[in-house]
């Protein structure tokens, strides 16, 4: 994989888990309850998944541990996948997914599931071995803009699927 593109994946991943980790310390009961909604048998601290997102947000940013960060991102982010699809195919489509924060009515749906899977495939696309490039200013900004291109896209993806969600809900 081109550096350009790794650095850029690397600096939305550590956006992406750093939020969700923010989202869980602020809000510490209201994802006490996400959790046993999605896993009632499962008892972890939100603040021990809360360390374990900005662990892997901390891992990203030190070069020599990204391959095995992204790996674990993937893995994460698969648990919340299957979690979510869980909750899908029980019938309990209309529950909250939890992505980001109480304040989002976002529910869990195949199309939420489907955003969530090509996380997973973006985080194990940083797995793939970098090319070496020559690294410059002009390099680093275009990192920092295609980075920044890739929040957007996410949280125009999240507003899209809030927005549809709500047309179902007005027009049946």
């Amino acid at each position: 994989m081109p550096l350009l593109l790794h650095d850029a994946l690397v600096l939305f991943f550590i956006w992406l888990l750093a939020a969700a980790a923010w989202h869980k310390l602020r809000h510490p009961v209201y994802y006490r309850e996400r959790l046993r909604s999605y896993l009632p048998a499962l008892s972890v601290p939100v603040t021990l998944i809360a360390g374990l997102e900005i662990g892997l947000a901390a891992a990203l940013a030190a070069f020599p541990l990204r391959q095995a960060a992204f790996l674990f991102t993937a893995l994460l982010l698969a648990v919340y996948l299957l979690a979510m699809l869980r909750q899908l195919l029980k019938g309990d489509a209309d529950s909250r997914c939890g992505c980001a924060g109480p304040e989002s009515d976002l529910r869990i749906s195949p199309v939420l599931i489907g955003r969530n899977g090509v996380l997973v495939l973006l985080a194990m696309a940083g797995t793939v071995p970098v090319v070496d490039m020559a690294a410059g200013i002009g390099f680093y900004f275009n990192a920092v803009l295609i980075g920044l291109f890739l929040i957007g896209v996410y949280l125009c993806t999240e507003q899209l699927m809030l927005n549809a969600q709500r047309f179902r809900e007005s027009w049946g």
